[in-house]
C-alpha cells in the first residue's frame, strides 16, 4: 500500500479544522446521520405532513463524490491547491481529500505538477475536476486569459491517460475553450451514452444518481406520458424510456439540449423521447402545455423553481416527483403543490454532501 493509498483508507480529515469544504467531521457517524435525520423530519413537520412518508435516508460515503471544485493561490511561487477555509477566501492546501473519488486523489500530484510549468499559476483561479466513465474532465477557470504557452503547458496533460478532456473558461464568462478532447468524456443514463458538454449539469455522486433514478422509475411505473423538467443531459429521461416511458424533456441549457437529442437519435429514440430548449424560469410551461402528460419529474438548481411550481400545482397531473438540493426553495416549492389538491406521500433524503449541512431530496407528490 503506498502512502497515499493508507490516507485515502483513514476515516478522519486531517484538514477538517481548516479546510471549509465540510464542516460536520466533528460528529461521530451516529451524531451525524441523526443530524441529517433531524433536517428531513424538520421540512416534513412544516409541511405539516405525516412523518411516516419520511424513507430511510441514502448514505453516501467516504469517496464517493465525483466533482471536486478546486481552489489556487500562488504566493512567491510557491503554489497552493486546495479548498477554501471556512468563511474565507485563503486556500487550505491539501494532498487527499476523504469525499472525492478516489480518481481525482490520484490526479492531485500531476495536476500540481503541470501547475508549476505554467509561466502564469496565478492567474488559474480554480480547477473542477469530474470523475466519469472512463478517466477525468479537468476545467481551469482563470482570472485573465489563458496565453499562449500556458494553453500549451495545460493541453499536455492530454498525455496522462485518465485525462479525456481539459478545457477552460474565463472565471465570469461560460464561454469554454477546449484545449484537449479525446472525445470519450461520456456518461451513462440508463442504457443511453451521452457526449457530456464541457461544464454540463452532473449529480456530485454516481450512487446517489443511481438511487435517485430507481426511485423516479420506481414512483412512475404506473406512468406513461411524462415530463422531465430541468432535465440537463436526460438524466432520468433515459432510465425512464428504458422502461417503455413517452418522455418530453425541457432544459434551458443548449448544449445540454442537443447532447440529449444527438444520444435520443444514435440510440433509435427519437420515437419515444423528445428534448425541448426553454427558460423554465422564464416561460415555465403553463396548463395548456402541461394537460397531455400524466406525470413530472423536476430537477431545478439551488434557486427552486417558484414559476413552474406555481403552474404544476394547476395542472391535473398525477404525481410529480422533485428532486432538490435545497432544503429552503424543496420547502417553498412544497407548500405550492399542498396547497392545491397535491399530497406529499413519499420524502427520501439523500446525503450526498457528505459531511456537510447539505441534504438533498426526492418527495413524491400524489393529486388528493
Amino acid at each position: 500500500m503506498t502512502v497515499l493509498e493508507k490516507r485515502l483508507s483513514e476515516h478522519t480529515c486531517p484538514y477538517a479544522t481548516q479546510c471549509g469544504g465540510c464542516s460536520l467531521w466533528h460528529l461521530d457517524d451516529d451524531a451525524y446521520d441523526l443530524l441529517k435525520k433531524e433536517i428531513a423530519l424538520n421540512i416534513v413537520k412544516q409541511l405539516d405532513t405525516a412523518s411516516s412518508c419520511l424513507q430511510e435516508t441514502v448514505k453516501i460515503r467516504q469517496h464517493e463524490r465525483r466533482r471536486a471544485d478546486l481552489k489556487i493561490s500562488v504566493n512567491k511561487g510557491d503554489i497552493t491547491l486546495g479548498f477554501f477555509a471556512a468563511k474565507s477566501h485563503d486556500v487550505v492546501g491539501i494532498d487527499m481529500c476523504l469525499i472525492m473519488d478516489k480518481k481525482i486523489n490520484h490526479f492531485l500530484v500531476s495536476l500540481k505538477e503541470t501547475l508549476y510549468q505554467l509561466k502564469k499559476p496565478g492567474n488559474i483561479y480554480a480547477v473542477n475536476v469530474t470523475a466519469l466513465d472512463q478517466g477525468l474532465d479537468i476545467i481551469f477557470t482563470t482570472k485573465n486569459e489563458l496565453i499562449k504557452r500556458d494553453q500549451a503547458v495545460l493541453a499536455k496533460l492530454s498525455e496522462n491517460k485518465d485525462v479525456l478532456r481539459a478545457s477552460w473558461h474565463l472565471k465570469d464568462v461560460r464561454e469554454y475553450h477546449c484545449l484537449y478532447d479525446s472525445e470519450k468524456a461520456t456518461i451513462t443514463f440508463g442504457q443511453a451514452t451521452i457526449a457530456l458538454p464541457i461544464g454540463a449539469f452532473l449529480q456530485a455522486s454516481e450512487k446517489a444518481q443511481h438511487k435517485m433514478t430507481e426511485l423516479i422509475c420506481e414512483s412512475l411505473q404506473d406512468n406513461t406520458h411524462i415530463l422531465d423538467l430541468f432535465s440537463g443531459c436526460g438524466t432520468y429521461s433515459f432510465p425512464l424510456l428504458a422502461n417503455d416511458k413517452m418522455v418530453t424533456a425541457y432544459e434551458g441549457n443548449a448544449d445540454m439540449v442537443t447532447a440529449m437529442s444527438n444520444a435520443l437519435r444514435h440510440e433509435d429514440l427519437e420515437s419515444k423521447g423528445e428534448a425541448r430548449r426553454r427558460d423554465l424560469f422564464k416561460k415555465p410551461l403553463d396548463q395548456r402545455l402541461l394537460e397531455p402528460f400524466e406525470a413530472a419529474v423536476i430537477n431545478p438548481p439551488r434557486a427552486g423553481a417558484k414559476a413552474q411550481t406555481i403552474e404544476l400545482a394547476k395542472s391535473n397531473l398525477e404525481k410529480i416527483v422533485m428532486v432538490s438540493c435545497n432544503p429552503e426553495t424543496f420547502l417553498r416549492d412544497a407548500k405550492t403543490l399542498l396547497k392545491n389538491n397535491y399530497k406529499l406521500t413519499s420524502l427520501t433524503p439523500i446525503d450526498q454532501f457528505y459531511r456537510s449541512n447539505h441534504l438533498e431530496l426526492l418527495g413524491v407528490f400524489k393529486q388528493s
